[in-house]
Protein backbone atom coordinates (compact mmCIF):
# COMPACT_ATOMS: atom_id res chain seq x y z
CA UNK A 1 0.00 0.00 0.00
CA UNK A 2 1.35 3.39 -0.83
CA UNK A 3 2.57 5.93 2.24
CA UNK A 4 2.12 9.45 2.57
CA UNK A 5 5.69 11.05 2.89
CA UNK A 6 6.88 14.63 4.63
CA UNK A 7 8.70 16.89 2.86
CA UNK A 8 12.04 15.77 4.60
CA UNK A 9 11.02 12.40 4.24
CA UNK A 10 14.40 10.00 3.51
CA UNK A 11 12.67 8.69 0.26
CA UNK A 12 14.11 11.78 -1.33
CA UNK A 13 17.68 11.53 -0.45
CA UNK A 14 17.72 8.06 -1.22
CA UNK A 15 20.88 6.78 -3.71
CA UNK A 16 18.45 6.09 -6.48
CA UNK A 17 16.13 9.08 -6.56
CA UNK A 18 18.99 11.38 -5.80
CA UNK A 19 20.99 10.12 -9.28
CA UNK A 20 17.81 11.61 -11.16
CA UNK A 21 17.50 14.49 -8.77
CA UNK A 22 18.14 17.18 -11.39
CA UNK A 23 15.50 15.98 -13.45
CA UNK A 24 13.30 15.49 -10.44
CA UNK A 25 13.98 19.14 -8.91
CA UNK A 26 10.53 19.56 -9.20
CA UNK A 27 9.50 16.86 -6.92
CA UNK A 28 11.58 18.81 -4.31
CA UNK A 29 9.16 22.34 -4.51
CA UNK A 30 6.26 20.57 -4.78
CA UNK A 31 7.00 18.19 -1.69
CA UNK A 32 8.03 21.45 0.51
CA UNK A 33 4.65 22.66 0.16
CA UNK A 34 2.10 22.11 2.79
CA UNK A 35 -0.95 21.52 0.49
CA UNK A 36 1.30 19.10 -1.74
CA UNK A 37 -0.42 15.40 -1.96
CA UNK A 38 2.94 13.12 -1.38
CA UNK A 39 2.92 9.46 -1.90
CA UNK A 40 5.73 6.38 -2.10
CA UNK A 41 6.02 3.06 -2.22
CA UNK A 42 6.89 1.40 1.08
CA UNK A 43 10.39 0.51 -0.90
CA UNK A 44 10.72 3.87 -1.92
CA UNK A 45 10.93 2.91 -5.49
CA UNK A 46 7.97 5.05 -6.37
CA UNK A 47 7.53 8.79 -5.45
CA UNK A 48 4.27 11.07 -6.48
CA UNK A 49 3.59 14.69 -5.90
CA UNK A 50 1.04 16.99 -6.84
CA UNK A 51 0.33 20.75 -6.16
CA UNK A 52 -3.80 20.84 -5.92
CA UNK A 53 -5.24 21.49 -9.47
CA UNK A 54 -1.95 20.58 -11.20
CA UNK A 55 0.31 17.95 -13.03
CA UNK A 56 1.24 15.57 -10.66
CA UNK A 57 5.11 14.28 -11.03
CA UNK A 58 5.77 10.72 -11.26
CA UNK A 59 9.33 8.91 -10.43
CA UNK A 60 10.08 5.13 -10.19
CA UNK A 61 13.26 3.74 -9.97
CA UNK A 62 14.34 2.72 -13.61
CA UNK A 63 16.08 -0.39 -12.87
CA UNK A 64 12.06 -2.03 -11.95
CA UNK A 65 10.98 -4.26 -14.71
CA UNK A 66 7.92 -2.22 -16.81
CA UNK A 67 5.78 -5.39 -14.76
CA UNK A 68 7.08 -4.33 -11.11
CA UNK A 69 6.44 -0.58 -13.13
CA UNK A 70 2.76 -1.25 -13.39
CA UNK A 71 2.24 -3.20 -10.50
CA UNK A 72 3.16 0.41 -8.86
CA UNK A 73 0.98 2.77 -11.29
CA UNK A 74 -2.15 0.86 -10.36
CA UNK A 75 -1.31 0.95 -6.56
CA UNK A 76 -1.26 5.35 -7.60
CA UNK A 77 -4.43 4.99 -10.02
CA UNK A 78 -6.34 3.29 -7.16
CA UNK A 79 -5.34 5.99 -4.51
CA UNK A 80 -6.15 8.65 -6.91
CA UNK A 81 -9.49 7.84 -7.49
CA UNK A 82 -10.34 6.60 -3.81
CA UNK A 83 -8.92 9.77 -3.21
CA UNK A 84 -11.58 11.85 -5.80
CA UNK A 85 -14.14 9.33 -4.34
CA UNK A 86 -13.59 10.82 -0.79
CA UNK A 87 -13.39 14.49 -1.69
CA UNK A 88 -16.28 14.81 -3.51
CA UNK A 89 -17.29 18.15 -2.26
CA UNK A 90 -13.61 19.83 -4.21
CA UNK A 91 -13.30 17.49 -7.39
CA UNK A 92 -11.43 19.93 -9.40
CA UNK A 93 -8.19 20.63 -6.55
CA UNK A 94 -8.61 16.78 -6.40
CA UNK A 95 -8.23 16.18 -10.22
CA UNK A 96 -5.24 14.88 -12.03
CA UNK A 97 -5.25 16.79 -14.87
CA UNK A 98 -1.89 15.13 -15.87
CA UNK A 99 1.23 13.62 -15.49
CA UNK A 100 4.94 14.76 -15.80
CA UNK A 101 7.87 12.27 -15.86
CA UNK A 102 10.31 10.28 -17.89
CA UNK A 103 8.13 10.02 -21.50
CA UNK A 104 7.93 5.98 -21.48
CA UNK A 105 6.75 6.40 -17.65
CA UNK A 106 4.11 9.09 -18.51
CA UNK A 107 3.16 7.37 -21.47
CA UNK A 108 2.21 4.26 -19.50
CA UNK A 109 1.03 5.43 -16.64
CA UNK A 110 -1.28 7.41 -19.07
CA UNK A 111 -2.89 4.71 -20.63
CA UNK A 112 -3.29 3.41 -17.54
CA UNK A 113 -4.86 5.99 -16.17
CA UNK A 114 -7.10 7.78 -18.65
CA UNK A 115 -6.80 5.27 -21.26
CA UNK A 116 -4.94 4.72 -24.73
CA UNK A 117 -6.11 7.66 -27.48
CA UNK A 118 -7.27 9.52 -23.80
CA UNK A 119 -4.41 11.74 -23.73
CA UNK A 120 -2.37 14.75 -25.12
CA UNK A 121 1.54 15.42 -24.72
CA UNK A 122 1.90 18.37 -24.00
CA UNK A 123 5.88 19.05 -23.78
CA UNK A 124 9.02 17.32 -23.87
CA UNK A 125 11.88 19.18 -21.83
CA UNK A 126 15.14 18.52 -21.40
CA UNK A 127 16.61 19.08 -17.61
CA UNK A 128 19.64 20.34 -17.86
CA UNK A 129 22.44 20.74 -15.23
CA UNK A 130 25.59 23.04 -14.88
CA UNK A 131 28.51 21.33 -13.14
CA UNK A 132 30.68 24.53 -14.44
CA UNK A 133 29.47 27.59 -15.71
CA UNK A 134 31.01 28.89 -19.16
CA UNK A 135 30.00 32.72 -19.19
CA UNK A 136 30.16 34.29 -22.55
CA UNK A 137 32.74 36.92 -23.09
CA UNK A 138 31.70 40.18 -24.57
CA UNK A 139 28.17 40.78 -23.84
CA UNK A 140 27.76 44.57 -22.75
CA UNK A 141 26.25 45.35 -19.49
CA UNK A 142 25.27 43.40 -16.38
CA UNK A 143 23.14 41.88 -13.78
CA UNK A 144 20.48 43.90 -11.46
CA UNK A 145 18.15 42.49 -9.22
CA UNK A 146 14.28 43.69 -10.00
CA UNK A 147 13.11 45.87 -7.69
CA UNK A 148 9.14 46.20 -6.17
CA UNK A 149 8.94 49.30 -8.40
CA UNK A 150 9.67 47.25 -11.95
CA UNK A 151 7.03 44.74 -11.07
CA UNK A 152 4.63 45.71 -13.89
CA UNK A 153 7.89 45.62 -16.78
CA UNK A 154 8.85 41.61 -14.66
CA UNK A 155 5.08 40.86 -14.84
CA UNK A 156 4.91 41.39 -18.27
CA UNK A 157 7.93 39.59 -19.10
CA UNK A 158 6.41 36.74 -17.14
CA UNK A 159 3.27 37.02 -19.86
CA UNK A 160 5.77 36.81 -22.59
CA UNK A 161 7.52 33.74 -21.38
CA UNK A 162 4.46 32.03 -21.07
CA UNK A 163 3.22 32.72 -24.22
CA UNK A 164 6.32 31.57 -25.89
CA UNK A 165 6.61 28.34 -24.01
CA UNK A 166 3.16 27.35 -23.45
CA UNK A 167 1.20 28.89 -26.50
CA UNK A 168 -1.28 30.35 -24.28
CA UNK A 169 -2.99 33.90 -24.15
CA UNK A 170 -1.24 35.87 -21.24
CA UNK A 171 -0.94 39.53 -19.89
CA UNK A 172 0.65 41.60 -17.51
CA UNK A 173 -1.83 41.70 -14.77
CA UNK A 174 -2.59 37.79 -14.39
CA UNK A 175 1.76 37.52 -13.66
CA UNK A 176 1.38 40.25 -11.13
CA UNK A 177 1.46 37.76 -8.20
CA UNK A 178 4.29 35.44 -9.61
CA UNK A 179 6.17 38.53 -9.97
CA UNK A 180 5.95 39.76 -6.49
CA UNK A 181 6.31 36.88 -4.99
CA UNK A 182 9.83 36.70 -6.66
CA UNK A 183 11.04 40.60 -6.40
CA UNK A 184 9.91 39.65 -2.59
CA UNK A 185 12.37 37.11 -2.34
CA UNK A 186 15.08 38.82 -4.61
CA UNK A 187 15.42 35.80 -6.65
CA UNK A 188 14.46 37.83 -10.05
CA UNK A 189 16.80 39.43 -11.96
CA UNK A 190 17.20 41.55 -14.93
CA UNK A 191 20.18 41.91 -17.71
CA UNK A 192 20.98 45.42 -18.14
CA UNK A 193 22.09 45.85 -21.67
CA UNK A 194 23.94 48.56 -23.24
CA UNK A 195 20.69 50.54 -23.72
CA UNK A 196 20.22 51.14 -20.35
CA UNK A 197 17.09 49.44 -20.15
CA UNK A 198 16.30 45.52 -18.81
CA UNK A 199 17.08 43.71 -22.03
CA UNK A 200 16.39 39.85 -20.43
CA UNK A 201 15.40 38.65 -17.35
CA UNK A 202 15.41 35.39 -15.10
CA UNK A 203 15.04 34.05 -11.54
CA UNK A 204 16.03 31.36 -9.10
CA UNK A 205 13.07 28.85 -8.17
CA UNK A 206 13.16 25.69 -6.43
CA UNK A 207 15.71 24.28 -4.51
CA UNK A 208 16.79 20.09 -3.56
CA UNK A 209 19.58 19.04 -1.29
CA UNK A 210 22.76 19.78 -4.66
CA UNK A 211 20.77 21.95 -7.33
CA UNK A 212 19.00 24.88 -7.89
CA UNK A 213 16.80 25.57 -10.33
CA UNK A 214 16.58 28.71 -13.09
CA UNK A 215 13.00 29.86 -14.03
CA UNK A 216 11.03 32.48 -15.47
CA UNK A 217 13.83 33.42 -18.21
CA UNK A 218 12.74 35.82 -21.08
CA UNK A 219 13.83 37.75 -23.74
CA UNK A 220 11.93 40.34 -25.52
CA UNK A 221 12.15 39.60 -29.21
CA UNK A 222 13.62 42.87 -30.36
CA UNK A 223 16.68 42.12 -27.84
CA UNK A 224 17.20 38.57 -28.52
CA UNK A 225 20.61 37.55 -30.37
CA UNK A 226 22.82 39.72 -28.52
CA UNK A 227 24.10 37.72 -26.07
CA UNK A 228 21.89 38.88 -23.35
CA UNK A 229 19.92 35.81 -21.88
CA UNK A 230 22.70 33.76 -22.20
CA UNK A 231 25.16 36.20 -19.68
CA UNK A 232 22.06 36.21 -17.09
CA UNK A 233 21.30 32.78 -16.97
CA UNK A 234 25.29 32.44 -16.72
CA UNK A 235 25.39 34.87 -13.72
CA UNK A 236 22.37 33.44 -11.72
CA UNK A 237 23.92 30.07 -12.36
CA UNK A 238 26.82 31.59 -10.43
CA UNK A 239 24.86 33.04 -7.70
CA UNK A 240 23.54 29.45 -7.28
CA UNK A 241 27.21 28.34 -7.15
CA UNK A 242 28.30 30.46 -4.62
CA UNK A 243 25.81 28.86 -2.80
CA UNK A 244 27.34 25.18 -2.88
CA UNK A 245 24.43 24.06 -5.35
CA UNK A 246 24.62 22.82 -9.00
CA UNK A 247 22.84 25.22 -11.51
CA UNK A 248 19.60 23.28 -13.36
CA UNK A 249 16.98 24.29 -15.61
CA UNK A 250 14.52 23.24 -17.78
CA UNK A 251 14.02 23.87 -21.80
CA UNK A 252 11.15 22.72 -24.55
CA UNK A 253 13.24 20.49 -26.31
CA UNK A 254 11.38 22.00 -29.56
CA UNK A 255 13.37 25.16 -29.07
CA UNK A 256 16.59 24.60 -30.35
CA UNK A 257 17.66 28.08 -29.84
CA UNK A 258 17.40 28.21 -25.76
CA UNK A 259 19.17 24.40 -25.97
CA UNK A 260 21.43 25.92 -28.07
CA UNK A 261 22.09 28.67 -25.08
CA UNK A 262 22.30 26.59 -22.13
CA UNK A 263 24.73 24.63 -23.81
CA UNK A 264 26.73 26.97 -24.62
CA UNK A 265 27.41 28.58 -21.05
CA UNK A 266 27.96 24.52 -19.72
CA UNK A 267 24.78 23.37 -19.27
CA UNK A 268 24.56 19.47 -19.89
CA UNK A 269 21.35 17.25 -20.46
CA UNK A 270 20.21 15.65 -17.79
CA UNK A 271 17.20 14.07 -18.73
CA UNK A 272 13.83 14.16 -20.85
CA UNK A 273 10.23 15.17 -18.90
CA UNK A 274 7.17 14.74 -20.77
CA UNK A 275 4.30 16.53 -19.73
CA UNK A 276 0.78 14.62 -20.57
CA UNK A 277 -2.57 16.27 -20.29
CA UNK A 278 -5.50 13.67 -19.85
CA UNK A 279 -8.59 14.48 -22.14
CA UNK A 280 -10.85 12.38 -19.88
CA UNK A 281 -10.83 11.30 -15.82
CA UNK A 282 -11.38 7.87 -15.10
Amino acid sequence: MLQPFEPEDEVLSQESFSRDEAAFNLIHTISASSDSWRLKSPDGRMIFAQTPGRSGWLWLDPELAEQEMLARMQELKNALMTRATLQEAAPTSFELPGISAKPHIARLFSDLYAGVGCWTSSMTMEAYHCPIVNPPRGVKGGMQRVEATERLLAAEFLAGMVRDVYGKPADGQGQLTVADNLIRDGRLFFWIGDTGDPSAMAGIGGTSPRHGRINAVYTPPDRRRRGYCSALVAEVAGLLVERGLIPMLYADCVNPDSNKVYRSIGFQPAGKIEDIKFDRQP
